[in-house]
Order: C-alpha cells, then sequence, then structure tokens
C-alpha cells in the first residue's frame, strides 16, 4: 500500500473471493514486498490463519493486501528490516480479547488499531495461556517488548452512501426506536427490553417491531424519532449507533466498555445509560423533556460520523496515523 501517488493494490485471500489467489500469486505479491514496492502493508483481522483472513470490502481508500504470507511477515518481522513497508493490522471482530495468533501479529506488525479495545486494556489478554502467563504478565511481557504502544482504537464505521441525506431533518413520529435481535447471550438487551415495553405502556410514542424489518423502514424509523435505543450486541461498537446519528437521530447507548477513536460525546451527539435498576429509563424521559435539543443534538451526531466514522474518514484516520507513527 502506498499512501500518496500510487495505486493501492488489493490481495483478497477470504473464503468468499472469487478471485484465485494461487501459490504462485502469493510468492509474487512477497517478492514485491521484499522489493520495497509498498510503504505499509494493511493486514485484516486475521482471526485463526485456517480462515485465510478477514477482509472488509467496504473501505474506500484503503485496500488490503491480505495472502498467505502472514506467517511469514510475522515470523521474520518485517521483510526487509533496515527499511522494509509498515506492517499495520486493523482487527474489526466483536471479541476484545486477543487470540494467539492477534498477539503474534501485535508482536510484530508497527501499528495495531482494534475496534474492540479494552478500556483497560490488560483485559484483552485474559485468554493468551499459551504464554504460559497470567494475563497481568502478559501485559508486561509485552510493554516490554512495545507491543502495547502500538495500539490504537478505530470504530466500526458506516457507508454514507447507504444513508440518504434527505432522512435528516424529517418530521418526527416517534419518542423512540429499537429493531434489533434479543438473543439470551445479549444481557444488555435483555434486561432494557422490560424498561422499554413500559414506557411504551406509559405513553411514550415508541416504535418497536416485534419482527426484522428491511433496512430502508429501519433507517426511516430512526429519522423519525427523537431517539434510537441503542444497546451493544456482539460487540460494544455497534453499527446502530452510526445508522441513528447519519439518520438525524440521538442514540441511547450502555456505558462504552471500550477505548473509543473520535467517540459520540454525551450529551452532544448521545445519551449514556447504565444498566442498572431503571436508568435507562430515566434518561429517555429526561432527555424527551427538551425535544428541540434532541434535534440539535441529532444534527451534530450526523455531522460528527460523516467527518469521522464513515469509511473515507476512516481510511484518512489509519493512513494518517501510519505516517505519524510511521514516518512514512
Amino acid at each position: 500500500m502506498a499512501l500518496q501517488g500510487a495505486e493501492l493494490e488489493f490481495f483478497d485471500a477470504s473464503k468468499s473471493s472469487q478471485q484465485k489467489f494461487s501459490h504462485r500469486s502469493s510468492q509474487a505479491l512477497w517478492s514485491k514486498i521484499s522489493a520495497g514496492v509498498y510503504d505499509a502493508i494493511i493486514i485484516g483481522h486475521i482471526g485463526t490463519f485456517s480462515d485465510k483472513g478477514y477482509i472488509s470490502r467496504q473501505w474506500a481508500n484503503i485496500k488490503w493486501p491480505n495472502a498467505f504470507i502472514w506467517q511469514r511477515l510475522i515470523k521474520n518481522n518485517k521483510p526487509n528490516p533496515g527499511g522494509g513497508p509498515a506492517i499495520v493490522a486493523i482487527n474489526l471482530s466483536d471479541s476484545p480479547a486477543f487470540t494467539v495468533e492477534d498477539t503474534d501479529l501485535l508482536l510484530s506488525c508497527d501499528l495495531y488499531f482494534k475496534r474492540e479495545l479494552p478500556q483497560n486494556v490488560i483485559n484483552g489478554f485474559i485468554n493468551i495461556h499459551t504464554l504460559r502467563r497470567t494475563s497481568i504478565a502478559s501485559y508486561h511481557f509485552l510493554k516490554n517488548r512495545g507491543a502495547i504502544d502500538k495500539l490504537r482504537p478505530i470504530s466500526v464505521g458506516i457507508d454514507p452512501e447507504a444513508l440518504p441525506d434527505h432522512l435528516v431533518g424529517s418530521e418526527k413520529k416517534y419518542d423512540l426506536f429499537f429493531a434489533g435481535m434479543i438473543h439470551p447471550p445479549m444481557t444488555v438487551r435483555n434486561a432494557g427490553l422490560p424498561i422499554i415495553q413500559l414506557l411504551k405502556e406509559q405513553g411514550l410514542r415508541i416504535y418497536h417491531p416485534e419482527k426484522p424489518i428491511p433496512r430502508e423502514l429501519f433507517l426511516q424509523k430512526c429519522a423519525q424519532s427523537y431517539l434510537v435505543w441503542s444497546p451493544e450486541g456482539g460487540g460494544w461498537d455497534c453499527y446502530r449507533h452510526y445508522e441513528a446519528t447519519m439518520a438525524g437521530s440521538v442514540p441511547v447507548i450502555n456505558y462504552p466498555t471500550i477505548r473509543r477513536y473520535a467517540p459520540l460525546v454525551d450529551g452532544q451527539h448521545a445519551l449514556y445509560y447504565g444498566c442498572e435498576n431503571d436508568h435507562l429509563a430515566h434518561v429517555v424521559l429526561k432527555a424527551l423533556q427538551d425535544k428541540a435539543r434532541l434535534v440539535e443534538m441529532g444534527h451534530a451526531a450526523h455531522e460528527h460520523v460523516r467527518r469521522f466514522h464513515t469509511y473515507q474518514a476512516l481510511a484518512r484516520y489509519v493512513a494518517d496515523t501510519i505516517k505519524t507513527h510511521c514516518g512514512i
């Protein structure tokens, strides 16, 4: 990947890819890396080696040279230690935990962007048993090797083309909207749903469909609502946070558990609540006392997400961080 002035190349080694990535093409890519063709190499979440890596096709400005060579990259640290390309990892998985493979990559790379980066970073290394260390010892082991300082937060992002600007400013028909999966493991959602139902019984205009709805209708209902309940799902950083704000609504989110990049600020772009007792109801009812303020917050949130959390904006963030940190 060249950050300036060169064509960005994309190698997709995912299982779903229709592109045939052979051993020969893998060797050709390695030769180009060794020859110094690239300033930086972006590695998607590798998960396990057997999965051949995770590819996000959504990034507009950064394409992923992601292939069968990462074991070699990790083993050798850099193909050209004297001035080889920067190795940058981006982990967009739902899990806050680092796998053994993730940790190997963290040790070998120059920068590591992680979506679900725990606020207390040590919690990400609880499951690294193969190091034969406790999580505290693992943290110090990685810290002493400069690995912890490589970590950067990143959001899941959103495609602005999927959210038409004309939705912003829609007439508000509902006080609150929620549509999403409710499964037993999703304890935050399970704890909040009875409170949402109680608020509806008390007279709040709440749109909560019992069955899945088309995406177009989902976005429309976001735009037509003052508030969108956006509890975490598989990970804390959820697409709904950004879908709601891009539609001009204010997301109501349980308190964050991760380090965030350009976070939605409480009382400016979003509202946050604790899962204990009826705090969700308290936050919702208090906010609805000033609906004009909620409209202002919805517009501010829309502009904030468009500035920092679209795929294009995140690509700029990654590229700028590489240039600053790696001196490219």
